[in-house]
């Protein structure tokens, strides 16, 4: 594997990474959520909201922290061509 295969695997797997964190902080934020409306105690509501919005602050800056978005499209014309002539 080339080094920028490497490279390009490696950020494919970071990017992924990033994706599912994403979706466990999802995930907890809205069981927290469903939690706090159906609780009954008053306090127990607004400790469990403020959980979800500690949660919330935290994925926010995990996306704010992690890679931007690709803007334009990757191009590895460059990495396939070798192989499709039978090299490397």
């Amino acid at each position: 594997m080339t080094s920028v295969a490497r490279e390009i695997t490696s950020l494919v797997l970071v990017e992924e990474l990033e994706h599912r964190v994403i979706n466990e902080y999802s995930q907890a934020i809205a069981t927290l959520t469903l939690a706090a409306r159906r609780v009954g105690d008053a306090f127990a509501r607004r400790e469990l909201f403020a959980a979800a919005e500690r949660l919330h602050a935290h994925a926010d800056a995990h996306r704010a922290l992690g890679r931007p978005p690709h803007r334009r499209p990757l191009r590895c014309g460059g990495l396939c061509r070798p192989r499709l002539r039978g090299g490397g």
